[in-house]
């Protein structure tokens, strides 16, 4: 699993990996699922639809970890070499968690708003199968043959 690879639960609560449909390139396996119109069309429809609220609050929590990390160096004088070389060490840390956990986050809502919309037109939002022609179960998901998550597809719009 890949760091920006996110996993969320299905309908039934099973924790599945999502497509990542912000690729640019279409790898092997989503070519055998989608054309590549239909990738380009969900591409440029979820790109439409993004709001830039995400990459701003990436973009505010990498500037407040940089700011935490300008009040350490501003102490640090008065401290001698060994206690500068810890606290140098500790600034790596906190701005590389930092910016980690901002792509982390920024990750899962693109991942949710990629659910959304490959449910709503009838795909699986793990694997990309088309489950239009599926029959819906007793309790009201439509299970993916391909890799057995499952989706309510009339409560996504369908």
């Amino acid at each position: 699993m890949g760091l920006l690879q996110v996993r969320q639960p299905d309908d039934r609560g099973s924790v599945v990996p999502i497509i990542n449909m912000y690729r640019r390139k279409r790898t092997t396996d989503l070519e055998q699922v989608f054309s590549r119109a239909e990738y380009d069309r969900i591409r440029r429809f979820l790109h439409q639809r993004s709001s830039s609220w995400p990459q701003l609050a990436t973009f505010g929590i990498v500037i407040l970890t940089g700011l935490g990390v300008g009040v350490v160096s501003s102490i640090m004088d008065d401290y001698s070499v060994r206690t500068r070389v810890v606290l140098e060490g500790l600034r790596a840390v906190v701005v590389l968690g930092g910016i980690m956990a901002a792509f982390r986050v920024h990750a899962a809502i693109d991942a949710r708003r990629v659910r959304r919309e490959l449910v709503y037109r009838k795909r699986c939002a793990s694997c990309g199968y088309s489950l239009a022609e599926l029959t819906m179960e007793d309790d009201g998901c439509t299970v993916c043959p391909e890799c057995g998550a499952a989706w309510r597809l009339k409560e996504a719009g369908a």
